[in-house]
């Protein structure tokens, strides 16, 4: 049974699963590049990179922040991109 939050040793044993994508999404508001840079140097084995302004996140409008979410399909075709389906349990 997953629960919200697991640990390194939790996702250690989970790496491995076809049911388990981990998506590593690090960023750095000071540098929109750090956390891609970081990606390419190391990442959880299996791990793909989903940029926070790029990937997750949608149109800037007034009233919704600097990082607001996508809509229901952009964020559809990004998991579709990323290798997210309904059968898998993601940790992000």
């Amino acid at each position: 049974m997953f629960t919200t939050l697991i640990g390194v040793y939790e996702l250690e044993r989970l790496v491995s699963a076809a049911s388990v994508r981990v998506i590593d999404c690090r960023f750095d508001l000071a540098d929109v590049d750090a956390g891609r840079r970081q990606y390419q140097q190391a990442h959880v084995p299996g791990a793909v990179y989903a940029d926070l302004e790029r990937d997750l996140s949608g149109d800037i409008k007034t009233g919704r922040g600097r990082h607001p979410l996508p809509s229901t399909d952009e964020m559809n075709a990004v998991f579709s991109r990323l290798g997210i389906d309904a059968r898998q349990q993601v940790v992000f």
